[in-house]
């Protein structure tokens, strides 16, 4: 790429991005928030492995667009764009539940399969409790009276 093909400024575009996050950038499956957000986690974690950074960017990309989670082994079968390098499933989540981003203090988190940014994931612990809590918890005066609704 020359300076000439660089369009600086498209904002979706991670210009100092390199490796499989570059190729998922430049297909237009990651933004530059995602990529830029993968970099500074793994950097200050000191992980190395690219698998683990393109999960953190999916991760991003999942809250970015409304989601807590994801499930990384889905991924390439949701996206379907075979030509990049997509890591293998099982060998990508085994290089996630190996990084020190699942350490302590957590950045993710993976439960179940799903991985998550640790925030959300303790943020819907507090929903999940809530829940439960309301609906073990009486109800005051009984069932409300519906038949009257209809």
């Amino acid at each position: 790429m020359t300076v000439d093909e660089v369009d600086v400024a498209n904002w979706r575009r991670a210009q100092q991005a390199t490796g499989r996050l570059r190729a998922f950038n430049d297909a237009g499956v990651l933004e530059s928030a995602d990529v830029l957000v993968a970099q500074r986690l793994t950097t200050l974690a000191g992980e190395s492995d690219e698998a683990v950074a393109l999960a953190v960017a999916f991760v991003s990309r999942a809250v970015r667009a409304g989601s807590v989670c994801v499930d990384i082994t889905c991924l390439q079968d949701q996206i379907d764009m075979p030509e990049l390098d997509w890591p293998a499933p099982q060998a990508w989540l085994e290089a996630v539940s190996t990084s020190p981003l699942l350490g302590a203090p957590p950045v993710l988190h993976l439960d179940e399969g799903l991985l998550y940014f640790d925030r959300y994931w303790l943020e819907e612990c507090q929903v999940a409790r809530d829940v439960r809590a309301l609906a073990a918890a009486p109800r005051a005066g009984g069932l409300p009276d519906i038949a009257r609704l209809f």
